[in-house]
């Protein structure tokens, strides 16, 4: 039963990161339509993609660093290259496994090995995110604010503030 959930709940982590991963292609296809609605710009017709376009350029150029820096902070290895071609390139992961001269079977198996991996890093990282915006924040019931890595907490200290 244990097993079961612990199971579950990293099938959860790894799609939660490749939702956040895939998000990198998403941002920079939404910054070339802007930058054709830019060109287009001349013309008296409605642009028919104008609402989804209105959303802001720096949280995609800002979303695209977050995607590279957690990709970045991974161990150098096949894992690391596997996610940054097929992530950040925008590789399928056969043409990848190619460039990394592995299978394409095995390239499947690192990139399944690699999300998992990266999803302990994104998790980890998802936390410090909270925590800079929030000092008092709960993730799943966990009072992240008091964690001792937390810069907020650590000026409370310093100046001898209970937080």
């Amino acid at each position: 039963m244990i097993e079961k959930e612990t199971k579950e709940q990293k099938t959860g982590d790894v799609e939660e990161v490749r939702s956040f991963l895939c998000g990198y292609r998403m941002c920079a296809d939404m910054l070339r339509l802007r930058r054709y609605e830019r060109r287009r710009g001349g013309y008296d017709e409605e642009f028919a993609c104008a609402d989804i376009l209105a959303g802001n350029e720096a949280y995609w150029r800002a979303r695209m660093s977050e995607v590279s820096a957690l990709i970045g902070g991974m161990r150098n290895g096949r894992e690391k290259l596997i996610l940054y071609y097929h992530y950040i390139r925008g590789e399928s992961i056969e043409h990848a496994a190619d460039l990394l001269g592995i299978s394409r079977r095995t390239g499947y198996r690192v990139h399944q090995r690699a999300l998992l991996q990266i999803s302990f890093l994104y998790a980890h990282w998802r936390k410090r995110s909270v925590l800079a915006f929030c000092p008092d924040a709960r993730i799943d019931g966990e009072d992240v604010g008091r964690l001792r890595h937390s810069p907020h907490v650590g000026e409370e200290q310093e100046k001898g503030v209970e937080g």
